[in-house]
């Protein structure tokens, strides 16, 4: 019972974390990034994208669960009715699922990402961002009546940068806190 129980709050805590992370990012791109915006879905620089990519690669399913609730989250921010904010959600954290799974089976990276490089992150991020710009604008075109090949090029930049700009400050860190934690040898 302790494991289950153990088990749960892991699950939770990653959920909730994902989903605070979402909504942080998010709030953050609005403010830093807001010039580059060209409508209420799509931005030239959109780093919550990573934060789809980070999530999905370390928690897997519970990283989904995450994205999908912080995406809803933040629906209000674009004025969409309850439907196309599932929807959308739906679409946000489908994609970075798929374009992991896929890269990894097509690249044939282990399930623990041993050796991941950086160009297979690139991969990942260019697969993501496409899927997501692909999927968002065939919804918005089927269901809105909006959508085009402009805004499908300004969604897969913005998500293709963002997601740059979040593995690197991501694997910068981790460096950072390597070098920081490695013991010093003494003299």
């Amino acid at each position: 019972m302790k494991l289950f129980l153990d088990d749960a709050v892991n699950a939770f805590i990653c959920i909730f974390g994902v989903a605070i992370a979402w909504v942080l990012l998010f709030k953050l791109n609005m403010v830093a990034f807001s010039y580059f915006e060209t409508s209420k879905f799509i931005n030239w620089v959109f780093i919550p994208a990573g934060v789809r990519l980070i999530s999905v690669l370390l928690f897997g399913l519970y990283g989904v669960i995450g994205l999908f609730f912080g995406a809803l989250a933040t629906s209000y921010h674009v004025g969409i009715d309850t439907d196309t904010a599932i929807a959308v959600s739906l679409i946000s954290v489908i994609n970075p699922y798929l374009a992991i799974n896929l890269t990894k089976y097509c690249l044939k990276i282990d399930e623990l990402m041993q050796g991941l490089k950086a160009k297979q992150l690139l991969t990942i991020s260019f697969f993501a961002a496409l899927f997501n710009g692909l999927t968002h604008n065939l919804y918005f075109h089927a269901h809105m009546g909006a959508g085009s090949l402009a805004d499908f090029m300004n969604m897969f930049i913005g998500d293709f940068i963002g997601s740059l700009i979040i593995l690197y400050t991501f694997s910068f860190l981790i460096k950072w806190l390597r070098r920081s934690i490695k013991p010093q040898t003494q003299p």
